[in-house]
């Protein structure tokens, strides 16, 4: 698991970013209307029903996305349906990498289910601790608990970028990198973002026993990490640590990564979590 994921350290950071804000907890820090200690699952979080403007206030942040035709978030047909699957997906994610409802109590209030054409999931920084998630027929429970994964690795980062351990402040000059998501030029810290996204899909692909899916995404990230390494100057203490962290990754034993990978299918299997295919 990287770092940033780590429980510990993620309890670590935040508090430290509410002794920073006067505040009892980092969830009032950031006006969180519940608190861990409401004993509320991660499931308990899923909200499909989207009130209150929500469906606008996406609508504004998909169309800064740049992705063509990504601009049109639409409610769910079915409420019920939609946050079954997204139960069902942050289960098998539990499943295979436990330390998910950590994670989740310590940075997530909210997990918005729509219908986004062409865009799987998404977060901004300017909204930390609410994320969203496409549901699409097509998409099963791994699909769905990918973008999970894919999501809590921003909230994470952007926790750190708020302790500003992240990133030096000259990171917004320099130069931009292509990301291991997008597979185009993007701005530096939207580059170290996919990368250390999809170090982390790597993990949870190979968990799930998606042994191909996991190395396109590391031939992916070999380029990016090329790039991103020639500017360490622009990371700060924790990028840098998780720059090295990604590094190892990429250029692990592929043998290992498969008998990880074997030994999880089998492990899956037995509990009917995914199918063996790869």
């Amino acid at each position: 698991m990287l770092s940033v994921l780590q429980p510990d350290r993620i309890a670590e950071t935040t508090t430290l970013i509410a002794a920073a804000m006067n505040a009892p907890s980092y969830r009032a820090a950031l006006g969180f209307p519940h608190d861990t200690s409401g004993g509320r699952s991660p499931a308990d979080r899923v909200d499909a029903v989207l009130s209150g403007g929500r469906i606008e206030r996406l609508q504004n942040c998909l169309r800064e996305t740049g992705i063509p035709g990504a601009h049109v978030a639409r409610r769910v047909a079915s409420v019920p349906s939609a946050e079954r699957a997204v139960r069902a997906a942050i289960a098998l994610l539990e499943a295979v990498e436990p330390e998910t409802r950590q994670q989740i109590d310590l940075l997530v209030e909210t997990i918005e289910v729509v219908e986004v054409d062409l865009c799987e999931s998404g977060s901004s920084p300017d909204d930390v601790g609410r994320f969203w998630i496409s549901l699409d027929p097509a998409r099963d429970a791994a699909s769905l608990a990918a973008s999970i994964r894919h999501e809590l690795v921003h909230q994470a980062l952007f926790v750190e970028e708020m302790l500003g351990t992240l990133f030096h402040p000259t990171v917004d000059h320099a130069p931009a990198v292509v990301s291991a998501v997008r597979g185009v030029q993007r701005p530096f810290r939207s580059a170290f973002h996919a990368a250390a996204v999809s170090g982390a899909l790597i993990r949870f692909h190979q968990s799930v026993a998606q042994n191909s899916v996991a190395e396109t995404l590391r031939s992916k990230l070999e380029p990016s990490m090329v790039h991103l390494s020639n500017h360490r100057d622009v990371l700060g203490c924790r990028g840098s640590e998780l720059l090295d962290e990604l590094q190892h990754l990429v250029t692990s034993e592929p043998a290992n990564r498969t008998h990880r990978a074997n030994r999880a299918n089998r492990a899956n299997r037995a509990l009917g979590l995914v199918s063996a295919t790869p």
